[in-house]
């Protein structure tokens, strides 16, 4: 009885440390950096309807053309096709910048824009865009031209990386398509808007979970005699007073036979204890719970 009671109890102990380690796991940040997503679709045109025509008489709507650089269609071309060309420069931009957007307002990332990642970034995020298509609009006078609906579909390619070796660590497709019932010519397309929004919280999705994978990391940014140690990131990161982590030293990188990084051996030196937050949560102080020798640029993981 005496044995199954303390077997229950070092269970029931073990069971808390767990339970704490992955409660302060999902608590912290990941730092993420992105890339603009390549465009790769040719023009935006390619829901275009080759039979649709521009109505005698009907100039092209001024709000669309200016500040897209717009030039008067070809003899032939379609103008909506024109028209949705103009601003297909613009994709990239716009995906990344509302996957930025989506990342931060999830308050599970420290995030970076730029094709370099700074000093401690875990994920470097990149894409590329297949499909971005749009159904024109018509005229409804005209039966070879008019549309029942507006259809807009998006399709990205997305691939989530390790920032330090530059391995794959997820490859995803996220698409969305969206319809719109085209009453009386409605001007004012919204599909478009729609799946935007759709595929970004699909690659949010697919990064959040490619992200827990992978265990949060932090770095010794300095070290005083007295035994006192600066950590980042802070409060910024998810790093609160109380939180204990372990301190691992990097040891030789490990390669395969074509040159491709595998990571690097780790050896566990010691621990820290986070006393309080510095710089508006870039950083935080710490205090050396066992271990000897920690420097800068050791490695920081959640206590196990």
């Amino acid at each position: 009885m005496y044995k199954l009671t303390l077997t229950t109890l070092l269970f029931t102990l073990f069971s808390c440390a767990s339970l704490v380690s992955f409660s302060q796991n999902l608590q912290l940040k990941r730092s993420v950096a992105i890339t603009e997503f390549k465009d790769i679709t040719g023009g935006g045109a390619q829901g275009a309807d080759p039979n649709a025509q521009q109505p005698a008489g009907q100039q092209q709507d001024p709000n669309q053309a200016q500040g897209q650089g717009a030039q008067p269609p070809a003899q032939g071309q379609d103008p909506n096709a024109q028209q949705q060309a103009a601003g297909h420069a613009d994709y990239n931009s716009i995906l990344t910048t509302m996957l930025t957007t989506e990342l931060v307002k999830t308050n599970s990332f420290i995030v970076s824009e730029g094709q370099q990642p700074g000093d401690g970034t875990q994920f470097l995020i990149t894409g590329t865009i297949t499909k971005w298509e749009g159904t024109p609009k018509g005229n409804p006078g005209n039966a070879l031209s008019y549309h029942s609906k507006q259809i807009s579909t998006i399709t990205i390619e997305l691939r989530i990386l390790d920032a330090s070796s530059g391995a794959i660590l997820s490859a995803q497709t996220a698409s969305s398509t969206v319809t719109q019932k085209n009453i009386f010519n409605n001007k004012v397309d919204h599909t478009i808007d729609s799946a935007e929004h759709k595929v970004v919280l699909q690659c949010v999705d697919y990064i959040k979970a490619a992200s827990q994978k992978v265990p949060w990391q932090g770095s010794i940014v300095k070290v005083n005699p007295d035994g006192t140690v600066f950590i980042k990131p802070g409060s910024a990161g998810g790093v609160t007073t109380g939180m204990v982590f372990d301190v691992y030293r990097l040891g030789e990188e490990l390669k395969d036979d074509s040159g491709n990084s595998l990571g690097h051996d780790e050896k566990k030196i010691g621990s820290v204890t986070v006393t309080g937050d510095i710089g508006a949560g870039k950083a935080a102080k710490a205090s050396l719970t066992s271990g000897k020798g920690i420097k800068n640029g050791d490695i920081l993981k959640a206590a196990q």
